[in-house]
């Protein structure tokens, strides 16, 4: 265990990195406490990097000390929230980081040991040492005993409007240059649990149909592949 000397008392590293999050994050989330804020920093692209650095820092913690995270839960959830205020954000580098975000955050409902593999899958990518062989994700009949509930939670409660938000995005040309971050998120949420993203695609393609339909608005001018391809995902299941 390694230690930082600070104010004449020794505090463990785990509480060092708890300290730290628990700052950044309050300023951060205060800094992004309106939705104008991400308004402004796509329309006048105005500091994306608070956007971009914030959300990269938090991927790192999920990364490296998903305990730490999922101990605050509560924390989590505030940033999951706070983040969809910033889904339609057309700043392609923070908007990225954004999905990574979202992506490591339902990862961590899956099997403890699915998701050790998974850090040493991105460990090898990170050194170009990753085969064909072995980006293969595997199973998705994880048993629902070995999911973390406090995930299961969060995507009960927010999921939809999650889904929601990327099936609008894949609606605009503008869009599709983060189209490979947008499926990323829904292979997440794919693999922790087939059934629930079934479940919200369906019902939030049916909300954009009728949204659509009071607007008198045509839906097939809006239909890029990706969203045709989706469409035709959910009428087979």
């Amino acid at each position: 265990m390694f230690f930082f000397y600070e104010y004449n008392e020794l505090t463990s590293i785990t509480d060092y990195l708890k300290d730290c999050l628990l700052k950044v994050s309050k300023t951060t989330l205060t800094l992004l406490s309106a939705k104008e804020k991400f308004i402004l920093i796509q329309k006048k692209k105005k500091r994306p990097d608070i956007v971009e650095d914030y959300f990269e820092l938090i991927v790192c913690y999920m990364k490296r000390t998903p305990l730490l995270v999922l101990q605050h839960v509560w924390l989590l959830e505030k940033i999951f929230v706070k983040g969809l205020d910033g889904m339609q954000m057309q700043h392609r580098r923070a908007f990225d980081s954004l999905c990574q975000f979202y992506k490591y955050a339902v990862a961590l409902g899956r099997p403890v040991s699915r998701r050790n593999k998974e850090r040493e899958k991105d460990k090898k990518r990170d050194e170009g040492e990753l085969g064909e062989s072995d980006s293969n994700t595997g199973s998705t009949d994880s048993r629902d005993s070995e999911r973390d509930p406090r995930i299961i939670k969060l995507l009960h409660d927010h999921g939809r409007t999650l889904v929601f938000h990327i099936m609008k995005g894949l609606m605009y040309e503008v869009m599709l240059p983060s189209l490979s971050s947008l499926e990323q998120v829904l292979e997440e949420i794919y693999q922790l649990n087939k059934s629930t993203l079934k479940e919200q695609m369906k019902y939030c393609l049916e909300q954009l149909c009728n949204i659509f339909y009071l607007l008198h608005i045509n839906i097939c001018n809006f239909f890029t592949w990706p969203l045709m391809f989706v469409w035709m995902l959910c009428m087979h299941w």
